[in-house]
């Protein structure tokens, strides 16, 4: 493989000056803090939707699967026996994972950001 020759002395890099009324570009702790709410604003969404997806599933077996209406363990149905004690643990295990991956975003930021 052949590698590209030094370049030459003397060179110069141009840049565009900002025109007139046009903002500078953004400076790089602002774009770190921007990049980081934009992963957390994803993390968010993303925790979310599969939360209320699942939800939404059990929500749909208690009311379609007629066993879970037949068993009444202390006196309720099933049904209701998996979406209010069920949930519990689906939300503390959202919360959990949430946590964490705020966490390592946060460490990436300061990482990356020098902070």
């Amino acid at each position: 493989m052949s590698e590209l020759p030094p370049p030459s002395p003397g060179r110069v890099r141009v840049t565009a000056s900002p025109r007139p009324g046009q903002e500078p570009a953004q400076s790089t702790d602002t774009y770190y803090a921007t990049a980081l709410r934009h992963a957390q604003l994803r993390l968010s969404l993303s925790i979310a939707v599969a939360f209320l997806g699942v939800v939404t599933v059990l929500v749909l077996a208690a009311a379609s699967w007629p066993l879970l209406e037949d068993l009444c363990p202390a006196g309720l149905p099933l049904s209701w026996w998996l979406i209010g004690v069920a949930l519990y643990p689906l939300v503390l295990g959202a919360a959990v994972l949430y946590r964490g991956a705020a966490r390592r975003l946060e460490r990436r930021y300061a990482r990356v950001s020098g902070r």
